[in-house]
C-alpha cells in the first residue's frame, strides 16, 4: 500500500501529508506564531488563481487508461497528531498528462474500495481498468471491483463457509508403564459434510489430526488433515477439512513489466543520496543549502543526522554514495498545495534528480495539506511514499534526525509502528510518534530490521528457542539481535544506548512484535522486564507459546530470550488465583526441570501461588520458604496429570523444584531385609504421614530406591523425630536403632 496523506484541492494534485510518526508526540514545528504544538488552522482566504496554478490546472480531461499504473500510499503527519492517508499512481509514459512544467507522472486515485486499500502493497500493486479515466489530476476507477485489475496486492482469499457443528473427539495418549491407553476430551470444530459419507458419529471414534502450521497465533494455513478410526483403531476415513473461520494470506508477486518507473528506494548497499531546497514565488527554507547539508550528511560538523543514523542503526548496511543538494525554484506562490509543489519541482528537475534512491525536497513554510474533511492545514510535518524514493518536509522540519529517519523508513517500505491499537503508539521504534529531537538516536524495531535484512537474526521454528540477544548498537559484535518467530512475532532488545539512546517506550527490556513480511503494518504486543512473559494460545492447534526474557547482563548489554512453543497440556501452569485468570496476567506457564530458589515471576510473587497445574510424569515440591526451607509438600502423576489446588498452603509457597518421573515411577518398601520374605509396599512420590498397612509403623527394614528419587525417613509420625535422606540408585538396609522404628517418610525427584 501506498500511505498517502494528501488531499484533493481544487484542481491541483493531491496532498500528501505524513502524519509520521516521530515530531508527533511533542511535534514542534515552528510557525510565524509560536514554536509550541498548536491546532491547525484552517485558511480563511482563497487561493489567488494566477497565471502558472491556471496552466496546472489546464489539462487533458476524461482520457482513457492505456497502460497499468503503480500505486503508492502517502502518509503524511500534522503537529497535531492528525494524518492523512491518499493513495496516488506513478502513471505509464503515454497515460501521463501535461502541465506546465511538463508531464505529470503521479495522480490522485479515486474508486478504491477499503478492502483494495488494505489489500495495496505500497510501491509494488499495479492497477488497471479498461473504463478508468484520467481527468486532470485524478485516475478515476469504476467502483466495480470486477472491473478492476490488481497485480502484486496482499491478498485476503474468501472462502465459503460450509454448515458446522462441534464433536467432542478424543485424543489418545498412551502409558508406558504398562500400555493402557488414557484420553482427554478436546472439542473441533469440523464440517459437518465432511463426514457425511464416511461413517455416523458415536461416542467410540477417535480423530487424530495433523495441523498444518505452527499453532503460534493465528493458523494461516487452513488446510487440517484427519483421520477417523473406530474403538479398535481401524480407520473409517480420512481427508481433509477447512477451518473456514480464518482467511489465508498470500502475496503475488507482479511481473517487472506491471511496476511504475519509480525507482524503489532500497535498504542496503550504498545510496545516491540528494537535497532539494525549493524557493518559491515569495518564500524560500530558513535553512540555506550548507545547512541542510550539515543536518542530513553531516559536512560541517553535526554528529547526529540522516547519514549517521542509517548507518549505525543498519550496522552498515546502508552506506551513502553520492551527497549532493540542489536549489530549485517553482513559479508558484507558498500559499500552494503541497502535492502540487512536489509535482512541480519532480517534474520540472526530473533530469537532476535522476540517478538518486533517496530523495529529500524542503519546501518553504507556508504551504498547506488539505485532510479528508477538505480543510487546509498549514501544520504538516513531512510525508514521504511508501516504497518509493522521495520524501518531502515542511521547512525546519527538514533539519530534525528523527524526522529523516522516520520518513526514509516509509521510503523503505516500513509502515508506522503500533501499539494497543494506536498508529504510531510504539515510541520505541523511530516508526511511533517523534520527540522532535535535532539528534535523536533511535532505531526500528525487530520487526522492521527482520524485513529490512538489518543485523544478525535466528529463526525459530520448533518448540525451543533460548537465544542471547543484544541491542542494535552492539550488533557490530555479531551476536544475534532479531528472532523471528517462524514469521508471526518477532523478538529483540530495546537496549537504550549509543544510536538508541532516545527509545522511549519500554527501554531496556525484551520486546514482541508482529511479524508479517507481506505487510507494512507491525504492533508492538509486549515489552517485558526479567520473566514476565508473553504468552499466546492457539485452539485449533492446542498449542501455546511462551517467551519470558532472563538473565539481563548490563555488562555485556544482553538478555536471553526463552521461548516454548509446544501442546497446552506439556506446560506447567502456576496462578496466583484459583480459578487461573483466562487472560494469564497472573499465570506463569513453564516447561522441564526447574528450582526455583524464590518466586521471581511478576505473575505469580513469593507467597501467592495458589494453583498449579502438573503436567503427566512430572513433579511439583514445593517449600515454605525461599531457597527449599520450610515445610515442604510434592505432588505429581506419572502418568496422568494433577490440577492441585494450594487450599491450606494458599498464599505460602517461597520456592519449589519441578522433576521429571525416571523410567521407574515407585519406591520399594521391605518389611523385612532381604524383601520377600515378609510385606513389600511401592510406593509413589508423596508425603506418607503414617506406614502403609502392608509394612506395618515400626517394621520397615529396607528400600529399594531408583535413580532420580530421594526418600527421607522419620522415626516418628508426621515427619517429626530423628530421620535420614538417601538418594537413589540404592537399596537401603536400615539397621541398628532405625530398623523397624520408621513412622513416616516422603519421596520426591532428586
Amino acid at each position: 500500500m501506498i500511505p498517502m496523506r494528501f488531499l484533493l484541492g481544487r484542481g491541483g494534485f493531491l496532498f500528501l501529508i505524513a502524519f509520521s510518526t516521530f515530531l508527533l508526540t511533542e511535534a514542534t514545528i515552528p510557525t510565524d506564531k509560536s514554536t509550541d504544538l498548536k491546532k491547525s488552522e484552517v485558511s480563511k482566504f482563497p487561493i489567488e488563481d494566477r497565471k502558472d496554478r491556471k496552466l496546472l490546472r489546464e489539462r487533458p480531461r476524461g482520457r482513457k487508461q492505456a497502460n497499468p499504473c503503480t500505486v503508492f500510499k502517502v502518509e503524511t503527519r500534522f503537529e497535531d497528531r492528525s494524518e492523512t492517508t491518499t493513495y496516488m499512481c506513478d502513471l505509464d509514459e503515454v497515460d501521463r498528462p501535461s502541465n506546465a512544467f511538463g508531464k505529470t507522472r503521479y495522480i490522485l486515485i479515486e474508486g478504491l474500495n477499503e478492502t483494495e486499500k488494505a489489500d495495496v502493497i505500497s510501491g509494488k500493486t499495479t492497477v488497471y481498468s479498461s473504463q478508468a479515466t484520467i481527468q486532470s489530476d485524478t485516475l478515476v476507477l469504476p467502483g466495480d471491483w470486477k472491473k478492476k485489475t490488481f497485480v502484486g496486492t496482499l491478498v485476503k482469499e474468501q472462502k465459503l463457509v460450509p454448515s458446522q457443528k462441534n464433536y467432542t473427539v478424543l485424543t489418545e495418549f498412551t502409558s508406558a508403564s504398562n500400555g493402557n491407553s488414557k484420553f482427554q476430551n478436546v472439542t473441533y470444530v469440523v464440517s459437518e459434510e465432511v463426514l457425511a459419507a464416511s461413517a455416523t458419529l458415536s461416542s467410540d471414534i477417535m480423530f487424530s489430526f495433523n495441523v498444518t502450521g505452527d499453532g503460534t497465533t493465528q493458523v494461516t494455513s487452513t488446510k487440517d488433515y484427519y483421520v477417523a478410526n473406530n474403538s479398535t483403531g481401524t480407520p473409517i476415513a480420512a481427508g481433509a477439512f477447512t477451518d473456514s473461520s480464518v482467511a489465508q494470506t498470500d502475496v503475488v508477486t507482479p511481473s517487472d513489466s506491471s511496476y511504475g518507473t519509480r525507482k524503489l528506494a532500497t535498504p542496503s548497499g550504498v545510496l545516491n543520496v540528494l537535497i532539494v531546497r525549493v524557493t518559491m514565488s515569495d518564500k524560500s527554507p530558513t535553512e540555506n543549502l550548507d545547512q541542510l547539508r550539515n543536518k542530513i550528511y553531516g559536512t560541517s560538523g553535526d554528529t547526529v543526522n540522516l547519514k549517521t543514523q542509517l548507518m549505525a542503526c543498519s550496522n552498515n548496511k546502508v552506506t551513502f554514495g553520492k551527497m549532493d543538494a540542489i536549489e530549485a525554484f517553482i513559479p508558484m506562490p507558498v500559499n500552494s498545495k503541497t502535492a502540487d509543489a512536489e509535482s512541480a519541482v519532480t517534474t520540472k528537475y526530473a533530469n537532476q534528480m535522476n540517478g538518486y534512491q533517496l530523495k529529500l525536497i524542503v519546501l518553504p513554510h507556508g504551504t498547506y495539506g488539505v485532510n479528508k474533511d477538505g480543510q487546509w492545514y498549514y501544520n504538516w510535518i513531512a510525508y514521504a511514499w511508501v516504497g518509493g524514493d522521495t520524501s518531502v518536509y515542511n521547512d525546519r522540519a527538514a533539519i530534525y534526525a528523527d524526522n529523516q529517519v522516520h520518513e526514509i523508513g516509509h521510503n523503505f517500505g516500513l509502515g508506522h509502528a503500533w501499539y494497543k491499537g494506536v498508529e504510531y503508539g510504539d515510541t520505541s521504534s523511530m516508526m511511533g510518534f517523534g520527540q522532535s529531537l535535532d539528534d535523536g538516536k533511535k532505531c526500528y524495531n525487530s520487526a522492521n530490521n527482520i524485513k529490512l535484512g538489518w543485523h544478525r537474526t535466528v529463526t525459530c521454528t520448533g518448540s525451543l528457542c533460548n537465544e542471547l540477544l543484544v541491542g542494535v548498537d552492539d550488533a557490530k559484535s555479531g551476536n544475534v539481535v532479531n528472532i523471528n518467530m517462524d514469521g508471526k512475532y518477532s523478538v529483540g532488545f530495546n537496549r537504550k544506548k549509543g544510536m538508541n539512546l532516545d527509545t522511549s517506550l519500554f527501554p531496556d527490556r525484551l520486546l514482541v512484535h508482529t511479524l508479517d513480511i507481506g505487510s507494512q503494518r507491525n504492533e508492538l504486543v509486549a515489552g517485558l522486564l526479567q520473566w514476565e512473559q508473553f504468552v499466546v494460545h492457539n485452539k485449533v492447534s492446542g498449542k501455546t507459546l511462551s517467551v519470558f526474557p532472563y538473565a539481563f547482563d548490563g555488562n555485556t548489554n544482553s538478555v536471553r530470550a526463552y521461548i516454548r512453543n509446544l501442546p497446552s497440556w506439556q506446560y506447567f501452569k502456576l496462578c496466583a488465583d484459583n480459578p487461573c485468570r483466562a487472560d494469564d496476567t497472573n499465570n506463569f506457564y513453564w516447561e522441564g526441570k526447574f528450582d526455583a530458589g524464590y518466586m521471581a515471576f511478576p505473575q505469580v510473587p513469593n507467597d501467592s501461588l495458589s494453583f498449579v497445574y502438573i503436567p503427566p510424569g512430572w513433579t511439583f515440591q514445593y517449600f515454605e520458604h525461599a531457597n527449599f526451607g520450610g515445610e515442604t509438600n510434592v505432588f505429581g502423576g506419572y502418568d496422568y496429570g494433577v490440577n492441585l489446588n494450594m487450599a491450606g498452603n494458599n498464599d505460602w509457597v517461597s520456592s519449589f523444584k519441578i522433576r521429571k518421573y525416571p523410567s521407574s515411577e515407585m519406591v520399594m518398601l521391605c518389611q523385612h531385609d532381604p524383601c520377600g520374605t515378609g510385606g513389600k509396599f511401592y510406593a509413589r512420590v508423596g508425603k506418607w504421614y503414617s506406614m502403609p498397612g502392608e509394612i506395618g509403623n515400626d517394621q520397615l527394614s529396607a528400600v529399594s530406591i531408583p535413580a532420580g528419587f530421594v526418600f527421607w525417613y522419620f522415626l516418628d509420625a508426621n515427619f517429626r523425630g530423628a530421620n535420614e535422606k538417601f538418594t537413589g540408585p540404592v537399596y537401603l538396609q536400615l539397621v541398628r536403632s532405625h530398623n523397624d522404628a520408621v513412622s513416616s517418610f516422603m519421596i520426591y525427584l532428586a
